[in-house]
């Protein structure tokens, strides 16, 4: 059946949601054992995703979502700012990333912000040099220091050239 265009479906009055006809026949051959292991393997999904199972009720928005809210669950959720995607969140535990402005030689930064703040904390930041530049201009060992960790940002002890870090940035 052709969910979509099928003339088998109500819109709903309620919520504007279409639905199967519970009085029309679906046009294709299911047995009742085929439809009883599709529903109890969906079941075990929204189980193992933590959803709370629900009756399917058109009233009510959150039982048309059960069974993406445990996908995200398991399998992580986008996170974006107006359209942008700056991370995912699995569970409890939210990675960010991003880019930081030109940090100059020698210095250290100034406040680097995460896109959106750690609820509780941040646990890691991983930071690679944007650009390539070769040779450490001051001679030493390149190895940029993050410092001054918190849940809404972190800051970067830039010991080489002038350059933007690209951040990894793991919390909850």
């Amino acid at each position: 059946m052709r969910f979509s265009t099928s003339d088998a479906t109500v819109v709903d009055p309620t919520t504007g949601n279409r639905k199967h006809q519970d009085t029309a026949p679906v046009p294709s051959a299911v047995s009742a054992e085929d439809t009883n292991m599709v529903i109890w393997s969906l079941m075990k999904v929204v189980q193992t995703g933590g959803a709370t199972p629900a009756a399917f009720d058109p009233t009510n928005a959150a039982t048309y979502s059960v069974l993406l809210t445990a996908l995200q669950a398991m399998f992580g959720q986008v996170l974006a700012t107006s359209g942008v995607p700056y991370g995912f969140k699995i569970g409890a535990v939210t990675v960010q990333f991003g880019t930081t402005a030109t940090i100059a030689l020698d210095t250290v930064s100034g406040v680097i912000s995460f896109p959106v703040a750690f609820s509780t904390a941040c646990l890691v930041v991983l930071v690679t040099p944007s650009t390539d530049r070769g040779v450490n201009p001051s001679g030493g060992n390149y190895s940029p220091g993050i410092f001054n960790k918190t849940a809404s940002g972190f800051q970067i002890n830039n010991d080489s050239f002038a350059t933007t870090f690209d951040f990894i940035a793991i919390g909850y």
